[in-house]
């Protein structure tokens, strides 16, 4: 599993499939795929570093996979994702709003299981952004409606019910 990176463009739309290891996506290598090219991801992913625009055709999730938005601005856009081809998670790394983009020209077609599927991280896949993807127009984004609390909230939550049990039980105990 290593990095594929192209010295030059495809001459032709050929799909690809991505199996372990990732694809380089560069500045010196941008444009490397025609817009029609299918992208198959099966356990491998897609690595973008530094400002980059990509367009390709639709995207196929066959395992779990990566798309590394890397340092930079990136443009993923996509034709379309294939909801009958969309099997496992799809970790999105190093997404930042506002500066990368994650597009597809025909957005929907996922269901509610493989939106859920689809986790942002602000980095390599420790801090994760919301709780699932959902479509704002026609970019993918994280799903930031659920609000997920703190440890230290819950901590507190759990500490304060513990307490009141407590102080409960000892009321019932001394009548």
């Amino acid at each position: 599993a290593g990095t594929l990176q192209f010295d030059g463009a495809l001459p032709v739309a050929v799909p690809v499939r991505v199996t372990g290891g990732s694809v380089l996506l560069a500045p010196g290598n941008a444009d490397i795929f025609d817009n029609g090219t299918a992208v198959f991801l099966d356990g491998g992913g897609l690595t973008a570093t530094g400002s980059v625009a990509e367009v390709l055709g639709q995207l196929s999730l066959l395992s779990e996979s990566r798309i590394d938005f890397g340092n930079g601005s990136a443009l993923l856009e996509f034709s379309s994702a294939n909801a009958s081809m969309w099997t496992g998670a799809l970790h999105v790394l190093n997404w930042t709003g506002g500066t990368d983009q994650f597009r597809f020209d025909s957005p929907g077609g996922l269901d509610a299981t493989q939106l859920g599927a689809i986790q942002f991280f602000s980095d390599n896949g420790s801090t994760p952004l919301g709780s699932g993807a959902v479509f704002d127009g026609n970019q993918l984004v994280p799903d930031t409606s659920a609000s997920v609390p703190e440890p230290s909230a819950t901590a507190a939550l759990l500490l304060a019910a513990g307490a009141v049990a407590l102080r409960r039980r000892r009321g019932t105990a001394s009548h």
